[in-house]
């Protein structure tokens, strides 16, 4: 089952609350999570006091993943637009992966939409937000952007 939100927000603080609540959770009763949030957020995320830091370590590693948002777009982009077959195989294989080849449910955030639309790239965003509702067809994970 794919759940698609999507959070607007007006504070980092919000934002962080709003990811916190949604990726603990899954965390918590043995799912997994990915976390694709700007190097500010992420910084944030990992600095509150048992929030996300007691994750991605040891036997968590593989099933929790952070990873920069401008750093990951850098994997798909062809010309200013998401190539469909490298989302695929960077982010569909991520999601792969950490699903334990599909034994575990995942709950996604991720934050690249956002940064591609404040780039003014909306024509990529929308295009973005394609690829993950085509990705979901092909496995199960939960995306909050």
């Amino acid at each position: 089952m794919f759940r698609h939100q999507v959070q607007f927000y007006d504070s980092d603080a919000f934002l962080i609350r709003a990811v916190l609540g949604f990726v603990t959770p899954a965390m918590q009763v043995g799912e997994s999570a990915i976390v694709i949030a700007t190097r500010e957020h992420l910084d944030l995320l990992q600095s509150m006091p048992g929030a996300l830091s007691q994750y991605g370590h040891r036997d968590d590693k593989d099933r929790f993943v952070l990873l920069e948002a401008s750093e990951t777009l850098s994997t798909f982009m062809v010309d200013g637009l998401p190539n469909e077959q490298r989302f695929f195989d960077v982010v569909g294989g991520l999601v792969h992966q950490v699903s334990d080849r599909g034994n575990r449910h995942v709950s996604a955030f991720g934050e690249m939409v956002a940064v591609l639309y404040s780039q003014g790239n909306a024509e990529a965003a929308v295009r973005l937000e394609r690829l993950w509702e085509k990705l979901a067809q092909r496995h199960r994970f939960s995306l909050l952007c």
